[in-house]
């Protein structure tokens, strides 16, 4: 049954002010902390561990952009251990190792609002970004065992290998482990290119979408997402200003200033977007944009982002952009997933297959590998995606190694033959290859499966 409990998460508003310092002249000091989230009880009176968390992860340099940001997602985390302890009638201090193995079920028993229970992944989320804030509260009132290995919540920070890299060689990050963390499911999937058909009906179904404007700013939009990599926030938050000074220069692909909502708070990148997407842009910007404006009487310079809505004039919300997103898939009758995150993915999936064709087509090194090549274009594309850590690309970079490799397996005229799976001669062969020059594959392969051949079907056991 699904449970509706009162919000606990609030926004601040945008023109709040934190105090900041008091000068030897006795003066207050503030700065500007807008849409920082606001943590109460269920019972409505304010959390002062919640929201001295908040603070702490505020001073970090986390995004409070366009409603709360990361800090948002974080205290929407936070929600659940207090309205456990709520539910309990204890408190934080209160939280004890058989206790924290309750609050894991309560969170797995709990349902959404399509009686869907929290899965695997999501879980395993929470509990850890809960241990981090006992922690916390256990370092603030002078109990720095709280959460520890022999503490009240035993649990202790490891360090865990993650295998996301495309070369199969694992990354270590810190994570805070407990006996209650459950085992991944493997049912996380990692996002995905949006598909050809898909993208062909989204577009179709702008088109025929009745006001100008409208059908304008989202084939516009479309474009820019396309084009740019962007997060919703990044592309939604695309300023009129930029779009003119990237258009100042007569490159094919001018740079684009995109406002990033990852790392560091107010962190700027400049991308790479084609010529054409810019003027279509800008076509939009002097015709149906102007003269919505010029209809309400609002200067263009008092609105400077590219997105504004048809009966404001005031800049589209994150959320506005999903919901366009949703009505698009619907009307459209669209049964797969559809959403604007997933064009993020189909832009850097085509800049990473782009790179690795030219780079590859271009290589004479005899010290230049496969690994090498894809590496150089994970942190070249860090820039152009706004990705914190080269490991973030490694999806992109596994998944074009597969594609080099088969483009490699056709090329040689190595038909798959029906007695071996083809799915694990290339995981085995994608492995081997990585450390090769491009122009060593071709003869290993030829050679290795018939090796492979050789060995039977008994060999091919995973």
């Amino acid at each position: 049954m699904h449970h509706r409990y009162k919000t606990v998460v609030y926004t601040l508003s945008p023109d709040f002010n934190l105090p900041d310092t008091v000068s030897i002249e006795g003066k207050l000091s503030s700065r500007s902390a807008g849409n920082l989230p606001f943590i109460t009880d269920p019972d409505g009176r304010p959390s002062f561990y919640g929201n001295m968390f908040m603070l702490s992860l505020y001073d970090s340099n986390y995004s409070i952009e366009d409603g709360g940001g990361t800090l948002r997602e974080y205290a929407n985390q936070l929600a659940h251990i207090i309205r456990f302890t709520h539910d309990s009638q204890i408190s934080f201090l209160d939280m004890t190792d058989s206790r924290f193995w309750n609050f894991r079920n309560w969170i797995r028993a709990r349902r959404d609002s399509n009686n869907r229970k929290t899965g695997i992944p999501r879980t395993n989320r929470i509990l850890r970004f809960t241990l981090e804030f006992l922690n916390f509260i256990g370092l603030e009132v002078g109990l720095p065992e709280f959460v520890s290995a022999n503490g009240a919540i035993r649990s202790e920070k490891i360090l865990k290998p993650s295998t996301r890299r495309a070369s199969g060689k694992p990354t270590y990050i810190r994570v805070w482990d407990h006996a209650c963390i459950l085992e991944d499911d493997g049912s996380t999937k990692q996002g995905y290119a949006i598909g050809t058909e898909t993208l062909a009906k989204l577009e179709s179904e702008i088109d025929r979408i009745s006001s100008r404007f409208i059908m304008r700013r989202s084939q516009v939009m479309v474009e820019l997402f396309k084009y740019t990599a962007g997060r919703r926030a990044e592309v939604g938050n695309i300023r009129v200003p930029d779009i003119r000074k990237a258009l100042d220069c007569d490159s094919p692909e001018p740079m684009l200033t995109l406002s990033s909502r990852k790392g560091e708070r107010g962190a700027k990148r400049e991308i790479p977007v084609p010529r054409h997407v810019l003027e279509d842009a800008l076509e939009f910007v002097e015709t149906e944009r102007k003269s919505l404006l010029k209809e309400m009487g609002l200067p263009q310079a008092q609105a400077p982002l590219l997105f504004i809505s048809v009966r404001t004039g005031k800049p589209l919300s994150v959320k506005y952009i999903s919901t366009q997103f949703w009505n698009l898939k619907k009307k459209a009758k669209i049964s797969e997933k559809a959403h604007a995150h997933m064009l993020r993915h189909l832009a850097i999936s085509k800049r990473f297959e782009q790179r690795a064709n030219n780079l590859i087509g271009a290589t004479t090194s005899p010290l230049i590998t496969i690994d090498v090549i894809i590496d150089s274009i994970s942190l070249e594309l860090m820039q152009f995606s706004g990705h914190t850590s080269k490991q973030s690309l490694d999806v992109y970079a596994k998944l074009e190694k597969q594609k080099i490799l088969k483009r490699v397996l056709e090329d040689a005229r190595l038909p798959p033959q029906k007695s071996l799976s083809e799915i694990n001669i290339l995981n085995k062969l994608l492995i081997e290859i990585s450390n090769m020059r491009p122009d060593e594959i071709e003869d290993f392969l030829k050679a290795k499966r018939d090796e492979l051949l050789q060995e039977g079907p008994e060999s091919n056991r995973p």
